[in-house]
Formats: structure tokens, C-alpha cells, sequence
């Protein structure tokens, strides 16, 4: 925009008593103006290396069409609001040209046009907070490229959109094509199954949080990742990309896992010992509870000393706990183990993976130990991925479309839908016989090749007719 002056208006009209409305217009609704009359492409691209602040052009020049115009200013400058005024209006020719980029179109009349001047408001107006948003724009990019943790966005076609240096220095990359080309996210895994958790997870929640896995850089080296991200959808519910943050977290990996060596080392001399340890005396109240354990449940660990280990746990869970801890009484030195669900402070349950080991003759203990760990967080990801299998397969098997998954040529599955289709009774007459069975003789070679494609290049291909 220009700034301590008029405000600087490009014409293509070779019409001067056009011209001196459209100045009239202009001056009336905005103020004051510069008008700059082009009348070759020439002239055109001067003035816009010179300045301006709007363009505005006739439909039909002798030296020029006015989507020809409209596609030069485009090139050198655009951000550049143009306007088409014109005494008729084609609405294929203006529908073209908002597609291209016009701002608007106004009809002349007779004695001045009477949306001209607020038409060029309108879209100055616009511009300046476009170019408010840019600003805003770079602010964020200085930012994005700052932050120390790698960022990204990728649309749901798995193509990266953008990333900043943080995430081409964990990558080891020297610029986002060679990001591109080596194939992020998709590449990255080391463990697929971690790829597999992790589409689960953000398809299923839109969100994932602190989600740690091993990653191939560029380089080939490996690396421990944190990842967190988040689905991003537009107004009618459409994903249009994720974003998210990667951290490299290979130094603390390392020393976790070296902790995780001198802990087993520990563990190879502490037989059973875990996280979170409870003494229970002769009538399973507990005499003793680790601070770990006393955390996890939310209490102090005197609220727990004296009271019923049973009294906390989940009634579907205690006859088959007490059915252990009966079994690991009966002979010194004897064990058992046990799943079960212990209640917390704040009403909420506690999964936890238990050994219950007598140590009634040990004079250091004289009780049994229960020794055990929190799978609190595993049970609900075990009983989300069981609540989506389950989903799927209802909508696998509900859907009116014929659905098969072949492998090798050979079916694996065929939904109902499918299997009314070919009129078999049950999957067993299909499952494990070639697809190429069920295709009419003058389709099969098409299907081969269809096969072929999807199974070399993991792409779909077109919808096509066929006849089983």
C-alpha cells in the first residue's frame, strides 16, 4: 500500500470520459487519489514496478484482453487487488476471472458508475488486512523456524506441506525436498507397528501426545523420537493436514536405557521387585506400602498402612485375587501372579500387573509381597484399539458395497455385501480361492493388471466396470 501520499489506481480504459468517472468514483468514496492511465502491456509493468495500490480494467482492450491483464499483474505482484469495469458483464468471462484471481466486477453505467468507489474500498480494505495477515505470517514463520523442536504439517495424502530447520537437523536433511524425496513421515519408522499405532491413534483421537518411537534420519542412523500432533479439519469436518512437534529424544533413550540395564541387573538380584510394592500381613492389610505405590493411588502411604488390600480392589477382580494370595500362602516361598484393578484416591482404577510372593519366613518381611507395575495406560490403549476393530468390523459388515481383501491373487475376505453378490452362503465357498475366479473371462487380464498396479505401486487405481 502506499503510504504518506495518494493512494496510486492503475486504469486500462481507453475511454477518457470512462476514465474520468472512474477518477470521480474513486475520489468521492476513498479520497485522494493518483490516477495512472496504462495503455500498453509496457506501460502496464512499469507502473507496477513503480507502485501501485489497485488496478482496474476494461473487459476488452485493443491492446490487450482483460484477463490478460489481470494474469500480468498476477505475476509481478500477487497480492494485487484488481477490479473489471466494464459495460457488460459475460458471466462465463467473469467466472473465469475470479478464478483467476479477480477481486470483482462492476457494470459502468451512463452517468458514473454507483459501486465503482465502493467496490475499490472494499477491497483495499481487504488488501490491508491481507497484509496484516502476512505480517502476522512472518511473525509465526520467525517463530516456526526458532522454536528448538522439529515442526511440520502434511496433508492426509502423507505429503509434507512444510517443516522448519529443527526437523531437518533430526532428520538429518539438508533442505524439505530431500525430506520429501526420502519419504516423511511414511519412511521414518524403524518399527512398523509403530506406524500402525500411530495412524490408529491420531485417526481414532485426532490427537496423540508424547508418543516415543524409534526414526531412520536420511543419514540412516537411527534415533528415539517424541511425536505429538493433531488432525486439523476444515468447516464441513474434512481433514485437510496434521501437524505436530518432534523431539529428539535419543541422549535420555539412552540413558533410559541404561537405567534399564543396571535396573535389570537389579532385578536379577531383587527377585520380583517392581515399581509399586505392598507387605501384606497374616490378614492382607497392608503393613508396609512403597511411596511409588502410595503415589500412583493418590493417598500418603499411612493411609493405606492397616487398612484390607481387598477393600481397594475391583470387585470383579478380588475372588481371583484372593484366590492367588491364597495359593502363594500355602507353602513359604511360593508365588503367584495376578491382573488387577485397584482403586485411587479420586474414585478412578488403577490397572495393575501383580506377583504375590510369600515371604512369610523371611525375617526381614514376614508377609507376603505384592510387587507390581502400572498398565493402566496400556488397558485403555488395548481397550480403544478393541473398541476400533470392533467398529470397523460392523462397518465392514453393515456397509451395501461389496468389500474384499485379496493377497496374492487370493481372497482373504469377503464381507456379506459381497458374498450376496457372488450368491455364496458363507465366506468359506470364496476365502482362499483366486479373485480371478469370480471376474467374467473378458475382464480378468484387466483385474491382473489392476492387481499388479495397487500391489507394486500401494497406489488405487480408477473405478472401473466389471462383471463377475
Amino acid at each position: 500500500m502506499s503510504t504518506g501520499g495518494p493512494l496510486r489506481v492503475v486504469v486500462a480504459d481507453e475511454d477518457p470520459e470512462d476514465r474520468a468517472l472512474i477518477l470521480w468514483e474513486l475520489r468521492r468514496h476513498i479520497g485522494d487519489i493518483e490516477l495512472v492511465e496504462v495503455a500498453n502491456l509496457e506501460q502496464l509493468v512499469e507502473s507496477m514496478k513503480e507502485g501501485a495500490d489497485l488496478v482496474i480494467t476494461e473487459r476488452r482492450l485493443a491492446w490487450a484482453d482483460g484477463l490478460e491483464i489481470l494474469d500480468e499483474v498476477r505475476r509481478l505482484r500477487s497480492s494485487m487487488p484488481v477490479i473489471m469495469h466494464t459495460a457488460t458483464i459475460d458471466p462465463e468471462h467473469a467466472v473465469a476471472g475470479m478464478r483467476r484471481g479477480l477481486n470483482d466486477v462492476v457494470r459502468k453505467s451512463g452517468t458514473g458508475s454507483t459501486r465503482l468507489g465502493t467496490a475499490a474500498r472494499v477491497v483495499l480494505d481487504r488488501r490491508i488486512d491481507r497484509l496484516a495477515q502476512e505480517a502476522a505470517e512472518q511473525r509465526y514463520r520467525a517463530l516456526f523456524e526458532r522454536v528448538p523442536v522439529g515442526l511440520y504439517r502434511y496433508d492426509p495424502a502423507g505429503t509434507l506441506i512444510e517443516c522448519n530447520q529443527a526437523l531437518l537437523d533430526i532428520l538429518r536433511a539438508r533442505d524439505i525436498d530431500e525430506v520429501r524425496r526420502y519419504g516423511f513421515p511414511r519412511s521414518t519408522y524403524v518399527d512398523p507397528e509403530d506406524r500402525g499405532r500411530w495412524r490408529a491413534a491420531i485417526w481414532q483421537n485426532e490427537h496423540v501426545t508424547g508418543f516415543e518411537y524409534r526414526i531412520r534420519r536420511v543419514t540412516g542412523d537411527v534415533a528415539w523420537i517424541r511425536h505429538s500432533a493433531r488432525l486439523v479439519r476444515d468447516d464441513s469436518d474434512e481433514p485437510l493436514w496434521f501437524e505436530g512437534v518432534i523431539e529428539d529424544v535419543t541422549p535420555s533413550r539412552e540413558a533410559q536405557e541404561e537405567l534399564a540395564e543396571t535396573e535389570r541387573r537389579f532385578r536379577a538380584l531383587v527377585e520380583h521387585n517392581s515399581d509399586l510394592i505392598f507387605v501384606l500381613g497374616p490378614s492382607d492389610t497392608v503393613e508396609y506400602v512403597s511411596p511409588s505405590a502410595a503415589r500412583a493411588l493418590g493417598c500418603e502411604p499411612e493411609e493405606l498402612t492397616g487398612t484390607p488390600i481387598g477393600d481397594r480392589v475391583h470387585l470383579e477382580d478380588r475372588p481371583g485375587f484372593e484366590k492367588r494370595l491364597s495359593r502363594a500362602r500355602r507353602e513359604p516361598g511360593g508365588d503367584a501372579t495376578a491382573s488387577i484393578r485397584v482403586r485411587r484416591a479420586d474414585g478412578g482404577w488403577l490397572h495393575l500387573e501383580a506377583v504375590v510372593t510369600n515371604r512369610a519366613d523371611d525375617p526381614a518381611v514376614r508377609g507376603v509381597i505384592l510387587n507390581a507395575r502400572d498398565v493402566t495406560e496400556r488397558a485403555r490403549a488395548e481397550y480403544a484399539l478393541r473398541d476400533s476393530e470392533e467398529r470397523y468390523r460392523r462397518l465392514v459388515e453393515l456397509s451395501p458395497d461389496g468389500i474384499v481383501v485379496v493377497r496374492d491373487g487370493h481372497i482373504l475376505f469377503a464381507n456379506s455385501a459381497l458374498l450376496r453378490m457372488l450368491g455364496a452362503q458363507s465366506a468359506d465357498q470364496v476365502v482362499g480361492r483366486r479373485v480371478v475366479e469370480f471376474v467374467h473371462p473378458d475382464y480378468r487380464e484387466l483385474v491382473r493388471s489392476r492387481l499388479r498396479i495397487q500391489q507394486e505401486d500401494g497406489e488405487p487405481v480408477p473405478l472401473i466396470r466389471e462383471r463377475l
